[in-house]
């Protein structure tokens, strides 16, 4: 796919189950979602095998994708793609889209081991979204004023999420579906519109503590379940529809 022009659609490009892709010297602008979407649905790693470079994006900075180890910092760019990148290290980087669309993202799919510290990923259509990725650390990141959610970790284990700000999204942050034993620790989801922090559909095992989420629609958000969630020394206050207050909780199972 090379040399097209894809401007001011839901995506760019749409790249679902990619292999063997090489996408080079497009323009994809403006578009309300991601300028380029990468979706993996077959249990595979070698849908990682896909080049991506020299794609003008939105906001004229970089868009880049690494299916391998990489360290990564001091960088500004429009999204990063990680694929079956484990043990990389991604420091202080800023992602920013379209001024004007809140599109893109921090995408991680099939990724392990790795860290993702000192981000900020805000006014996007995500902040960071990790999809089947585990054993990761998110620390000390940014990720508010996003379309959607903040941070989003569906079908992800025992991932250590800490010290991150999820403000003003529609959602802070998220286990999404079917995330086991992840840590989520001394973040802060305040003044989301619909939920500070959720626990989503059949996520178990997963421990919240000295967590802070206030002034959200929804301070806690258990989905369907979701059990055997421990939480201790949470703050969830002043929330429009629902808000808890935990002190010691354990092992809770609420809908």
């Amino acid at each position: 796919m090379i040399n097209n022009t894809s401007n001011s659609n839901t995506y760019g490009i749409y790249l679902l189950d990619p292999l063997n892709i090489i996408l080079t010297n497009n323009t994809l602008k403006e578009n309300s979602e991601y300028d380029i979407y990468f979706y993996i649905w077959t249990n595979s790693d070698t849908r990682c095998n896909n080049i991506m470079e020299n794609n003008t994006v939105s906001g004229d900075t970089p868009i880049k994708f690494f299916n391998s180890t990489v360290n990564l910092q001091n960088e500004i760019l429009s999204e990063l793609i990680l694929c079956n990148a484990d043990n990389s290290n991604i420091n202080n980087v800023t992602i920013i889209g379209s001024d004007s669309k809140k599109n893109n993202a921090i995408l991680v799919w099939r990724t392990d081991n790795s860290n993702f510290t000192n981000i900020n990923s805000s006014n996007n259509y995500y902040g960071i979204y990790l999809r089947y990725s585990s054993k990761n650390t998110l620390a000390n990141n940014i990720v508010s004023s996003n379309k959607y959610c903040g941070l989003y970790t569906p079908y992800s284990n025992n991932n250590i999420i800490t010290n991150n700000t999820a403000n003003s999204n529609n959602v802070g942050i998220s286990t999404g579906w079917s995330s086991h034993n992840n840590l989520i620790t001394n973040n802060t989801a305040n003044s989301n519109d619909n939920t500070g922090i959720s626990i989503g559909e059949y996520s178990t095992n997963n421990t919240l503590t000295f967590n802070t989420a206030n002034n959200n629609s929804r301070g806690l958000r258990p989905d369907i379940d979701s059990v055997n969630n421990t939480l201790m020394h949470n703050t969830f206050c002043f929330n429009f529809n629902r808000g808890y207050i935990y002190s010691t909780c354990k092992i809770f199972i609420l809908v």
